[in-house]
């Protein structure tokens, strides 16, 4: 479509330019921005920060002598010890965590601590916890000022017996995500510097679903009146433009620009962020632990049995292990490449539900979206972004219709891929299609009969 073209639609509406000119800059600033906030989020990555506290566990109750192992981790907690990683007893050690506590967003913040069975915590040389001096204290909940900037913390923990559990956390007061900042650790050493742009561009990435959410219906809002007048201008143009209309549609080039987008997305700086913890340093290990002994089954983990989740993307990463690589970018490529192929996946059924415009914004909204990017799935070593993937394939496959025995086969293998990496998930969409089926059968023979009358 011409600025011609466009200008005479606008023109058409009463009223409407000014509308359209303010439109227009939205989508602007949206795109910009987006591109800032999308790529403070992928090159973090490349210049890391040292974060997280320096740990120090120690094979008795009082903090004595070396150090069983000294590593660094995101924050206090006893993770290390509970998935047996460090060489203690679960039963009788101790704990030191040193380094500084990084606040962005000033004012009152809440300490909470659940521990068994000794804790102490320090701020600024300050002891916050426990607040009045009593060491056997099982919870905490205390309340600190804090300033803009660094304050050093030091985190004591000991476990005289029974299994030892320790869950601190510390918000600020009467604020909620994704707005509030929350405070980060740093390593001990030169104090960390709490900048104001670094504040900016981190709040931004953190708020970057909700801007999007409110510049997409007030761009809508804004254009509703002329959205038809530009539609016929653009069919207009192309069809006078055959040829320019017929290579515009094309499957072929939205899907290559769509992969090549999600591929931009998804693997950049892929194996930069050290492994996780949590289900991602599980699944590594269980997946290291399978390559190494050659044993695909059972699943090993520490030397024993491991069933806690289905074997197929655990195998694949075994295989990856053995055959490829054991860096970072190993231990996550085949989750960004799943998550590669659900973005393609989603395209394609919402062109075939909706058109190319609704499978091209479907793309979009998942490859812009935070959390499917940037928490526990396309970018972490873990079993969510090949269940996606499963889960979107069976749909897509089982809701065609006339379903025809490839269909149905297809749509049956992605749904046996989706329950061998999440436990019965196959079963969700399953019961998605069923219901499909059983409303849109009967209301379609419906709908036939009447326009046959």
């Amino acid at each position: 479509m011409t600025l011609r073209a466009m200008k005479r639609a606008s023109q058409r509406v009463g009223g409407q330019p000014p509308r359209a000119r303010l439109a227009a800059g939205i989508v602007v600033a949206w795109s910009l921005l987006g591109l800032v906030s999308g790529g403070y989020r992928l090159t973090g990555g490349i210049a890391p920060r040292p974060e997280g506290l320096t740990a120090r566990y120690y094979a008795n109750a009082g903090w004595r002598g070396e150090p069983v192992v000294e590593e660094l981790v995101p924050a206090p907690s006893l993770d290390a010890v509970e998935r047996g990683s460090i060489p203690v007893s679960a039963r009788h050690f101790s704990a030191r965590f040193d380094g500084w506590l990084a606040i962005a967003d000033p004012g009152r913040y809440q300490l909470r601590a659940s521990f068994d069975d000794l804790l102490s915590v320090t701020i600024d040389g300050r002891r916050i916890v426990p607040p009045d001096g009593a060491e056997h204290e099982r919870r905490a909940q205390v309340a600190v000022d804090l300033t803009h900037g660094a304050h050093e913390i030091s985190v004591r923990y000991a476990n005289l017996g029974a299994d030892g559990r320790l869950e601190l956390s510390l918000a600020r007061s009467g604020h909620a995500w994704p707005w509030l900042l929350p405070p980060t650790y740093h390593p001990p050493g030169s104090r960390p510097r709490v900048g104001g742009a670094d504040l900016a561009l981190e709040r931004l990435a953190r708020s970057w679903p909700w801007i999007s959410l409110a510049a997409l219906g007030l761009v809508v809002a804004l254009t509703w009146a002329c959205q038809r007048k530009l539609a016929e201008a653009l069919r207009d143009t192309l069809a006078r433009r055959p040829a320019v209309g017929r290579a515009l549609a094309s499957a072929t080039l939205h899907a290559t620009v769509v992969a090549a987008m999600a591929s931009a997305v998804f693997f950049t700086d892929l194996g930069a962020p050290p492994v996780a913890r949590h289900d991602e340093d599980t699944h590594t290990r269980v997946a290291l632990e399978t390559a190494d002994a050659g044993q695909w089954w059972p699943l090993v983990y520490h030397a024993s049995a491991y069933a806690r989740k289905p074997p197929l993307k655990l195998w694949l990463s075994a295989a990856t292990f053995r055959w490829l690589g054991t860096s970072e970018g190993w231990v996550r490529v085949w989750d960004a490449s799943f998550a590669v192929l659900t973005v393609l996946v989603t395209y394609g059924f919402a062109r075939r539900v909706r058109g190319a415009g609704a499978g091209l914004v479907a793309a979009a909204v998942l490859v812009t979206c935070d959390g499917y990017v940037f928490h526990h799935a396309a970018r972490d070593g873990v079993q969510d972004s090949a269940m996606i993937l499963g889960f979107t394939l069976a749909l897509a496959l089982g809701s065609r219709s006339p379903l025809t025995p490839r269909l149905a086969t297809g749509a049956a293998l992605a749904l046996v891929a989706t329950s061998l990496t999440k436990p019965a998930m196959g079963l969700v969409p399953l019961a998605i299609l069923v219901v499909h089926r059983l409303l849109s059968g009967p209301r379609r023979e419906l709908v036939r009969a009447r326009s046959s009358r």
